[in-house]
């Protein structure tokens, strides 16, 4: 059995350990992700600048003489 008398430590420290190991990994993983330029939902600079556009050539909706 794992741990023997401290096994309750040996359980702790196995789960603590999973907890580590996963979040290295999924912090690899978006790094890499993000270096690549596969993240960039919101924030890609084409989208950004289509965006920009959109809202320089809408027309106000309220006349601007009263």
């Amino acid at each position: 059995m794992i741990g023997g008398k401290y096994k309750n430590i040996a359980l702790v420290t196995i789960v603590l350990g999973g907890f580590v190991l996963f979040m290295i990994v999924t912090t690899a993983w978006v790094v890499y992700d993000v270096s690549k330029g596969r993240s960039c939902v919101k924030t890609c600079e084409k989208k950004e600048k289509k965006a920009n556009e959109e809202t320089k050539n809408a027309s106000s909706p309220i006349p601007a003489s009263r």
